[in-house]
This record gives structure tokens, C-alpha cells and sequence, in this order.
């Protein structure tokens, strides 16, 4: 299987829909980059992802890009999302880029997401396997053994760079009896505690369950501040898209939408660097709610 991703329960769905400002799609396709928010963002709306336990720091490691893969639209996301101007809002519905042929084809990611580095404000970020966190010189005394259990052993699944994930929903009580640490043995019998950072970004408490939500999850390699022993903070980093990505994107107008908002988006498309062959599959259309909320 390739690093980039697992895609069982993804691969699935027949589209995943991103509800946004119609500017903010407008930097999408002019750009050909894909905003990822910081897990510890206070943006997020379940506050309990940057607050997990043991792991506070470990969430500025992470960035997610969050779909909807509901069949039909949801209301409370026109409501939620895309800024406090209703008119002025679309959905984007791609077609599911985390398709079943990513668990078979280690150049399939290269279809959508031409390089695995990440750039904000010009800086590249580059990504990395899932890491580890060992305490202090135990770190580099079992470097090799954890690198072969990595690789060879029973923590191969917690290889990752880019993840296509669903959100599980689950309740508050069970996240706080999480304690994130897993114990590790040793070859000299002892055990070590090591982080657990697999589900950051996987889980959100019950309430959210109606946004059905399919996420990218991208783990970067950020260092330890030497000064606050705290991972340095990022809002947001860039995801760069393929031409292909947009390949069949179905634009849903705002519910709310005026007559311009159609012609808007005809010229954001028009004046975008994408190939002709991929924008003459673009289709706008208008919401299956409009004018009923």
C-alpha cells in the first residue's frame, strides 16, 4: 500500500463536497492549492481536537482539509461555512479523489496532488512519516529499534504523510479516557512510553455527526522550539492540487444566491490556469435548497 494514504472507508463515497466563500474558491482554482487548517486552530468548531490529552502540542503538527460526503446537501453547512455573506457562498463537489485504485498504485496521489511538500507564505514544508515522541535520551538509544518496528513490525500502519480519512463520531466521555500514550517494549525487556498520535484529526465528539465528514489529514515535520519545548504554530498551510483534481467539479450555487453569483463563477473559471479540456467538465448549478431556506 502506498504511504500516502489508507482509503478504506473514503474510497467509497461518490463525491466529497466543500462548502466555501466564493472568493475562497476563487484562490482554489486560481491558485490550484488547497487551504489546511491547524488542528489546534480555535476555527475548528469541536474545540475538544486541539485539547486532547498529552498531545496539545502534537495537534500544531497536524492540518486538515475538511468534506462533507453526505448524498445531499446539509443546511447548517450553507449556515456554518463560507462567511457571514449568504449570497456569496458556493459548494464544491468533486468527484472522490481518494479512490480505491490509491491503496494499489503508489503513483496515484501524483494524479491529484503533484508534490507531497507543503508551502505557506512561500516556506516549503516538507512531510514525514507519522513520528514518535520519546523522552529524553531514550529517544536515541532505541532509534533503530523503533525505525525497524516502523518498517517491519507492528507499528507499519502508523506510516503516513497524507491521509484520506472519515471522521469518527464518538462521545466526549470515551475521548477523555483516552490517554494517548502507548507502551513500547524494548529488546532489554524494558517498555517505553511513546505519544500516540494516529487518531488526531480522526475523531470528533457526537454533536458534529450531521456534517458526515471526510477529511485530508496532513502530519508535517515541524521541530520542537528549543526556548517552549512546544511545536511552533501555524494557521494553515497549502495543499498543491493537479489540474485533475477539478476534473468534473460540480459548482452548487448559494441557497441564498443573487442573479450575479453564476457569472462570477463562469469568469473565476474562465480566468483560471487550468487546461481547457479539464474546465469544459466544470458544471454550475443551482442548490437543491434554493429558495426554500
Amino acid at each position: 500500500m502506498s504511504s500516502f494514504g489508507e482509503t478504506t472507508g473514503p474510497s467509497s463515497h461518490s463525491g466529497l463536497t466543500h462548502y466555501c466563500a466564493v472568493d475562497s474558491f476563487k484562490k482554489i482554482i486560481l491558485n490550484r492549492t488547497l487551504k489546511c487548517t491547524n488542528l489546534s486552530s480555535m476555527q475548528l468548531n469541536d474545540r475538544f481536537e486541539a485539547k486532547r490529552k498529552n498531545l496539545e502540542s502534537e495537534t500544531r503538527l497536524f492540518f486538515i482539509a475538511c468534506f462533507s460526503h453526505s448524498k445531499h446537501e446539509i443546511v447548517p453547512l450553507w449556515k456554518n461555512y463560507g462567511g457571514d455573506c449568504p449570497s456569496c457562498k458556493v459548494a464544491l463537489k468533486f468527484k472522490n479523489f481518494c479512490g480505491p485504485t490509491i491503496a494499489d498504485d503508489d503513483d496515484y496521489p501524483l494524479k491529484f496532488f503533484p508534490h507531497y511538500g507543503l508551502e505557506t507564505n512561500g516556506t516549503k514544508i516538507e512531510l514525514n512519516p507519522e513520528e514518535f515522541f520519546c523522552p529524553g535520551d531514550e529517544k536515541s538509544a532505541h532509534n533503530d529499534y523503533m525505525k525497524t518496528l516502523r518498517e517491519e513490525g507492528e507499528l507499519a500502519n502508523y506510516r503516513a504523510r497524507v491521509l484520506f480519512k472519515d471522521v469518527e463520531y464518538v462521545k466526549k466521555c470515551e475521548i477523555d479516557k483516552m490517554d494517548n500514550i502507548s507502551h513500547l517494549p524494548l529488546p532489554n525487556g524494558h517498555e517505553v512510553q511513546v505519544k500516540d498520535t494516529l487518531e488526531l484529526g480522526r475523531l470528533k465528539t457526537k454533536p458534529w455527526a450531521y456534517e458526515v465528514e471526510t477529511r485530508i489529514i496532513c502530519h508535517t515535520n515541524m521541530k520542537l522550539d528549543s526556548v517552549t519545548k512546544e511545536y511552533p504554530y501555524r494557521e494553515a498551510i497549502f495543499l498543491k492540487l493537479a489540474d485533475e483534481f477539478f476534473r468534473d467539479l460540480k459548482i452548487i450555487l448559494s441557497p441564498w444566491r443573487s442573479d450575479y453569483l453564476k457569472c462570477y463563477v463562469e469568469s473565476i473559471i474562465n480566468e483560471s490556469p487550468i487546461g481547457k479540456e479539464i474546465k469544459d467538465t466544470i458544471t454550475i448549478c443551482d442548490s437543491e435548497l434554493y429558495d426554500q431556506v
